[in-house]
């Protein structure tokens, strides 16, 4: 079985073990009961794309209490309708203006140096000698009210 086949079930696993019933996603979500329903059976033929389902899985997942950021990541490589790359919506744009779309790179519309969203990238330091600017606010705050007022 591919994952597309078990998702539901594993979602509808999850929720039943929690003894969370259906109404109870469906209000804590203001998702109708049947959309989640159609999740449980693998059917997203009804559901909104792109970020709306996104965030309706998201909601879904916390509701359950599963990790919201993995079962987000495995709805969107298991359903299209979660799609995040931007190519597939620029397509359909393209084809209502009669443009023929032509994208560097991967065909799949990620970027030569991959999937940006996992990359973690720290802040960058403060160069050596040179005081932050918060530093900075916070010592002329100071030093205002310490000068004695006239």
């Amino acid at each position: 079985m591919s994952d597309r086949d078990t998702f539901g079930a594993r979602m509808k696993a999850a929720r039943e073990r929690r003894g969370i019933s259906i109404d109870t996603i469906a209000s804590v979500t203001n998702v109708p009961a049947d959309l989640w329903e159609g999740l449980e059976r693998n059917d997203v033929s009804r559901w909104p794309a792109g970020v709306f389902a996104r965030s309706f899985i998201r909601h879904y997942a916390r509701a359950i209490g599963l990790d919201e950021t993995d079962v987000v990541n495995e709805f969107c490589r298991t359903f299209s309708v979660g799609d995040r790359r931007s190519i597939r919506i620029l397509a359909g744009q393209a084809r209502i203006i009669g443009h023929q779309l032509s994208v560097d790179g991967e065909p799949d519309g990620l970027p030569p140096e991959g999937d940006r969203r996992v990359a973690e990238v720290p802040p960058a330091p403060a160069p050596p000698g040179r005081p932050s600017i918060v530093a900075s606010a916070f010592r002329s705050v100071f030093m205002r009210r310490l000068r004695p007022s006239r």
